[in-house]
């Protein structure tokens, strides 16, 4: 679920997700994103192309304001 800072669901928004593998200083192909709705946002074919540590950076953009997050997520 997508949220503003506020806590409010953000609907009908444009959500990017890139995947970045910082240590081998390469990314993976970008996973389909779609909006199912109500602030609800599902990623598709996300694929970690070798193991180790990803940085995951989900964007969400609407009327020219853009929030982020990065996760880190390690691959087995």
């Amino acid at each position: 679920l997508c949220r503003s800072r506020a806590g409010q669901p953000i609907a009908g928004a444009t959500v990017t997700v890139a995947l970045w593998m910082p240590a081998h200083g390469h990314g993976a192909p970008a996973p389909s994103v779609v909006d199912h709705g109500g602030g609800e946002y599902h990623a598709h074919a996300v694929n970690f192309t070798m193991p180790g540590s990803w940085e995951v950076t989900v964007r969400a953009t609407k009327d020219g304001n853009t929030q982020s997050t990065m996760l880190r997520v390690t691959v087995p």
